[in-house]
């Protein structure tokens, strides 16, 4: 816990002192010192996070980089990337607290880079970063976090128009994780705004995936897509979910983008993230009938939308304090909500209490959080 409470509080001074009052002094070693500190934290840590349990777990079975073969590639069951990575570290040291210090630090030094390019008020991203999201990419999602971190560098490429680039990135990013599938419609999605025509295109987005499941049978070619399609798909009947944790999907992803969208529409659009606002909601009422695919293609979305509100509040600083307290105050109910998403229900003991490999301890309610998981 002291571990968290500490980057927490030194990015919470670097607010106040480069965000707020605009010093420039040693800012860069700041923000050189809590990514270390949060690359730190992720790469050392001893079962800390429900997935992880899963990865530590298989990757005894992970083949030495020497020992693949090209069938291994696409029989394993991860991604080609992920396996050869995974492999890679494990030649260099059969230890898995190599790899989570390697995966720690190809997404943190990316989600970095993204929020200190796309914002004046760096610490500010970093703080709303490492209280939301921060946890759930780099201790659940570890595959798809990559996904995620490749599809950010690739972004790059397509608002400069260059398209063939940019799906060079997408075809990295799905051998990575599956779920990148879903970025090959960004460039679609550039003139989605909120309009009467969005409204029709969401209505009839949620009709047609309500008549959807019969179509899953069409992509049977796919093979393990279509398999994974299928059993994320179904996965709610087998009562792993339920319907208060689809409200909180709802508000999460539906109706405080919204809210956000119409209170800070010509903020937004400034900050040409309308578009990404408008593509959210849509994949928001997917969760109605594809729970988890649904929210995974969220993933890609999420930074985007929290970079939104790292400008929003930054602004504010500027403002008077009326205005800076509403505007804090709505989006700290999303972030509050945001984290409801994972810490309800004894949700926190994925995260808290926090052991490293210098004080390696088990945690039972960890333990059996991630026994329910996979039963």
């Amino acid at each position: 816990m002291i571990s968290y409470f500490l980057l927490f509080f030194i990015t919470g001074c670097c607010i106040i002192t480069y965000d707020i009052a605009k010093h420039t002094k040693y800012k860069s070693l700041a923000s050189f010192c809590i990514l270390t500190i949060t690359i730190f934290i992720v790469g050392f840590r001893y079962k800390v996070g429900v997935d992880t349990y899963n990865y530590m777990y298989h990757y005894a079975d992970v083949p030495l980089i020497n020992n693949i073969e090209w069938n291994d590639l696409f029989a394993y069951n991860y991604q080609p990337l992920f396996l050869l990575l995974s492999s890679a570290c494990k030649s260099i040291n059969s230890d898995f607290y190599l790899f989570q210090l390697i995966h720690a630090t190809i997404v943190n030094t990316i989600i970095f880079s993204f929020i200190r390019k796309n914002t004046s008020y760096t610490f500010t991203g970093y703080f709303i970063y490492l209280t939301t999201y921060f946890m759930y990419f780099n201790f659940e999602i570890l595959k798809e976090s990559l996904a995620v971190v490749v599809f950010l560098i690739g972004y790059q490429q397509l608002e400069k128009g260059k398209l063939f680039k940019f799906y060079l990135y997408v075809i990295i990013a799905f051998l990575f994780h599956i779920s990148a599938i879903i970025t090959i419609f960004f460039p679609l999605i550039k003139h989605l705004k909120l309009n009467k025509r969005f409204y029709f295109t969401a209505i009839g987005f949620t009709i047609f995936l309500a008549f959807s499941y019969s179509f899953l049978g069409l992509f049977s070619f796919w093979g393990k897509l279509a398999q994974k399609a299928i059993t994320y798909a179904t996965v709610a009947e087998q009562s792993v979910l339920n319907f208060n944790w689809l409200i909180t999907q709802m508000l999460i992803y539906v109706i405080f983008p919204f809210i956000l969208l119409i209170t800070f529409k010509k903020k937004i659009s400034s900050y040409s993230c309308e578009h990404i606002f408008c593509f959210t909601i849509l994949l928001g009422l997917g969760i109605i009938e594809y729970q988890i695919v649904f929210s995974r293609f969220i993933n890609y979305c999420i930074p985007f939308i929290f970079l939104c509100c790292t400008n929003i509040i930054g602004e504010s600083y500027r403002q008077k304090t009326g205005i800076k307290i509403w505007k804090i105050g709505l989006i700290s109910l999303f972030l509050f909500i945001f984290n409801y998403n994972f810490l309800s229900h004894n949700g926190y003991s994925r995260w808290y209490p926090y052991y490293s490999i210098l004080n390696e301890q088990i945690n039972k309610d960890r333990e059996k959080l991630w026994g329910g998981f996979n039963l």
